[in-house]
Order: C-alpha cells, then sequence, then structure tokens
C-alpha cells in the first residue's frame, strides 16, 4: 500500500478514534486468503433491483391509493428526478414520460423461491468474491493502493475538477464482463444469506475519503448477514447466476 493510499486511510481512523495501525484495521475489516472451488456458472452482467414492481398509472393497486396518485401527479409537474414514498411506491423520470414502480416487502427466502421457479440461483458470497476480483489477492481488485485518477460515485473526481466522464470508472465491466462492487451503498445478496460488495455507504456517511470508502467494495471485505432474513430493497441487489452442469 503506497503512502497516500496508507495516509488517507490513516486520517480517517485517527477521525474514528481508532487506535491501532491500518494493518490491524485491515485484519479485521478483511478476510483472510482462502481456497474455494468455482464450478462453471453464467452470471448476470448487471445488478437487478429486488421488491420493486414497475406499473402503469391507472394499475388498481396504485389508484386504489389517491394519496398516491396525487404525490405523482404533484410529482410529473416538478423538476424532480425521482422520488420515494417510503414503502410505497417510487416515481422516476424516463426520457419524456414518468414510471411508477411498486414496493413489496421481500425475504431472502422469498427471493430464493422466486429465483428457483425460473432456475435461477444467487452466487454463494465466495462466489461473488471471485467474481469481483477474479481471484486477486490485493485489498483492491486492482492492486494494494487505491487508484485517485478515477470517477467514483458519491466523490465525483476524487483529485481536481475534470470534465464530467461518461461513466463511473468502477461501474466499468471487469475482466469477467460484470459491472460489480462500484458503489458501498448498493449490497449485493447471496445464496447464503450474507451481503458483499458494500456496507450501506457507512464509512461514507461517516466522512470518510474514497480509499477507506470504497474499502467495502473490496472482493475480500468480510460480508454482513442479512438481518432477521428481511431485505432492504432500497439497498440490496441481486444478481443472478446459471450453474452448468
Amino acid at each position: 500500500m503506497d503512502e497516500d493510499t496508507r495516509s488517507d486511510i490513516r486520517q480517517d481512523l485517527d477521525a474514528f478514534g481508532y487506535e491501532g495501525t491500518v494493518e490491524d484495521f485491515l485484519h479485521e475489516v478483511l478476510l483472510p486468503p482462502r481456497k474455494i472451488t468455482v464450478g462453471p456458472l453464467l452470471a448476470e452482467r448487471t445488478l437487478r433491483e429486488i421488491g420493486w414492481e414497475r406499473v402503469e398509472a391507472d394499475d388498481p393497486r396504485f389508484t386504489a391509493h389517491p394519496d398516491w396518485v396525487e404525490e405523482f401527479e404533484r410529482f410529473t409537474r416538478s423538476d424532480l428526478v425521482s422520488l420515494n414514498l417510503v414503502g410505497c411506491a417510487r416515481f422516476n423520470r424516463a426520457g419524456e414520460g414518468s414510471q411508477i414502480h411498486l414496493y413489496h416487502d421481500m425475504t431472502h427466502a422469498e427471493l430464493l423461491a422466486m429465483l428457483r421457479r425460473d432456475g435461477y440461483a444467487l452466487p454463494t458470497a465466495e462466489e461473488w468474491a471471485y467474481l469481483s476480483g477474479g481471484g486477486c489477492r490485493t485489498v483492491y481488485p486492482w492492486g494494494d493502493s487505491f487508484d485517485y485518477t478515477m470517477y467514483l460515485h458519491h466523490y465525483g473526481w476524487v483529485t481536481g475538477r475534470r470534465k464530467k466522464a461518461k461513466a463511473h470508472t468502477m461501474e466499468l465491466p471487469n475482466g469477467f464482463g460484470l459491472s460489480i462492487a462500484y458503489d458501498p451503498y448498493r449490497r449485493e445478496v447471496t445464496e447464503d444469506g450474507l451481503l458483499c460488495g458494500g456496507d450501506g455507504g457507512c464509512n461514507i456517511c461517516g466522512g470518510a475519503g474514497a480509499a477507506a470508502g470504497f474499502l467495502p467494495c473490496s472482493p475480500h471485505y468480510r460480508p454482513e448477514e442479512i438481518e432477521a432474513g428481511i431485505l432492504d430493497i432500497d439497498y440490496n441487489f441481486c444478481r443472478r447466476i446459471l450453474r452448468i452442469s
């Protein structure tokens, strides 16, 4: 790890009151090297939302709630890009029009059952780590030091101001062609009930710099268990796979 990355993380650790070394911290939050067997599979290239269903404005499940309809009409007259009625519905701009999505509570078990009906599965946490890092043994997929030339979600250009890029650097396809682990707020649900690829934005919300803010996107960051099996559909996403026998 180069001095810029180490200093960046050390500064955040000091702000959080962490008294151990940077190495101590990395050993706490990252998994040790291990050997796994990954069978042949096909993986979805991009993330898939969970629990949101797109409907038309005349859907009776939507029109049965006059307050939702009123909010939607107000949204269409505004200059907002999106509006989330938490636990109810979500509105988004789509070209010249607007889209409506209804919210559905979903558990991990329900998600797995729904996928299996169509012949799909989710990667295990170990398989996800391989899909994300390709077997790398470094802190980040590209190495142990952070790349401060990237254009990142929530930070923009990390060093200096430049012309806006067409795509966030880490969101671009990796060596497997997957857009994966590019936003700490977007955690992926795995077959074994764990969350990978982020921390729900905890580090960023706590004021961390880019190196520590995106550390939870590391292929080796310790996954978290899904609390009570309930999915948070605003921050949890999935990636379908097909296992090939």
